[in-house]
């Protein structure tokens, strides 16, 4: 494990902006042309990021525990709950089995089928599942997929603001 949190922390200090450039210099090599009256440098961002933890477990465990652990998600979380972490706002009567709408009357998908149990919310996801059986060890995965940033929030300042002054605010 401390190998992982080591990779992790690394990922972490890498310049994204600095690593990227070289494929902006080559997607467009007349940007310092073009611009060079301005400052006008690319701003990076990305649309769809996904996360995705792994719980190893001793071989045969997970097998054992993946019921139990499923029959425990569906019997004590509800829709609610679940949008409730990706900071979304629910009526509290569903709508059908597996339906619910939020105020704003989107529709919201939750499905839990074939061992996987998935939340969708217009672009955001939360699904989890196991992913390995092995002699090794059993893997449990839960992937957190982002297409939808801003409903999630960052303890951070204001971009170009002072550094200092720290809120939670939407991601950008």
């Amino acid at each position: 494990m401390s190998r992982a949190q080591q990779l992790f922390d690394r990922q972490l200090q890498v310049d994204c902006v600095q690593r990227l450039q070289p494929f902006a210099e080559r997607l467009n090599p007349r940007h310092a042309e073009i611009f060079r009256n301005f400052d006008a440098q690319y701003y990076w961002s990305a649309f769809q990021c996904e996360w995705a933890s792994d719980i190893l477990f001793r071989p045969g465990a997970l097998q054992r525990l993946e019921p139990l652990l499923l029959r425990h998600g569906l019997l004590n979380f509800s829709s609610p709950d679940i949008l409730r972490f990706l900071e979304q706002t629910a009526f509290r009567q569903r709508v059908g089995p597996g339906r619910i709408y939020r105020r704003d009357h989107r529709q919201f998908e939750e499905s839990r089928h074939r061992g996987k149990a998935q939340i969708l919310d217009t672009g955001n996801s939360l699904k989890c599942y196991g992913k390995a059986h092995t002699p090794v060890g059993d893997v449990f995965r839960v992937e957190t997929m982002t297409a939808n940033a801003p409903v999630f929030r960052a303890y951070r300042s204001v971009e170009g603001g002072p550094p200092e002054v720290l809120a939670w605010r939407p991601m950008p």
